[in-house]
């Protein structure tokens, strides 16, 4: 899919406390990149869906709270499964409703809005489309495919995973990484860093802000952890 895309990118400010960080302490510019970009990758994946939903982002420790944000994201599921579908006794329909499903979620959202449907009685009058009568066993069916395709957006971020030694859940990592860019880049002259995530989504300008200012905020800390160490090294003297 093709989408606006959601970038971890060097800057010159993180470079330079890279750079600083490797000359005063012990490990060199590589591994200072490795472990900051890591926790960048974290930050990423806290808030790209199904996670960043509230209760469903990161732990204390920054990590993704997996299970919580594949919950929030299966709630949604059943919420627009409700908008979408009357429950009723029967026979199975011959129709496919996973197609017809996905022909009438917004294509932008991902999402179904109660407004956008409306019951055979009447409810939600003007509405584009007639809620869809199904049994439980045909709900229960486009409920399962939408399940199984959780972590398709997360993937996005798959190589950079991969490289820095990240381990999402199976439901994520066992989607292709067709999605994911990642390139990284430590010579004599500079250093070279990008992730992106290229799947499609309607809140990629959120996710892509969200980035920008915790890549400020890691910065940040790179920068006062320098300045400790300056200030150590200065005591001694």
């Amino acid at each position: 899919m093709s989408g606006v895309r959601m970038r971890l990118e060097g800057v010159q400010r993180f470079e330079r406390a890279l750079y600083s960080l490797a000359e005063v302490g012990r490990k060199s510019v590589a591994d200072e990149a490795r472990t900051n970009i890591k926790g960048m990758i974290n930050v990423a994946y806290s808030i790209t869906p199904p996670l960043g939903s509230k209760g469903g982002s990161a732990d204390s420790s920054g990590r993704p709270r997996w299970s919580a944000g594949r919950e929030a994201g299966r709630n949604a599921i059943r919420k627009d499964l409700s908008n979408a579908f009357v429950i009723t006794k029967g026979k199975r329909s011959k129709e496919n409703l996973i197609a017809w499903y996905l022909s009438v979620r917004d294509p932008r959202t991902k999402r179904i809005k109660g407004t956008q449907l409306r019951s055979a009685e009447g409810k939600f009058a003007g509405a584009q489309y007639i809620k869809k009568n199904a049994t439980k066993g045909d709900v229960d069916a486009v409920r399962k495919f939408l399940f199984a395709r959780q972590g398709t957006v997360a993937s996005g971020w798959s190589k950079a995973a991969r490289f820095l030694g990240i381990n999402p859940p199976g439901w994520v990592a066992a989607w292709s990484n067709k999605n994911s860019q990642f390139f990284f880049r430590n010579d004599l002259f500079s250093l070279q860093v990008s992730a992106t995530n290229i799947t499609s989504h309607q809140d990629a300008d959120k996710i892509q802000g969200k980035l920008d200012r915790a890549f400020e905020i890691q910065t940040g800390k790179m920068e006062r952890r320098l300045a400790a160490i300056l200030a150590k090294k200065a005591k001694e003297i």
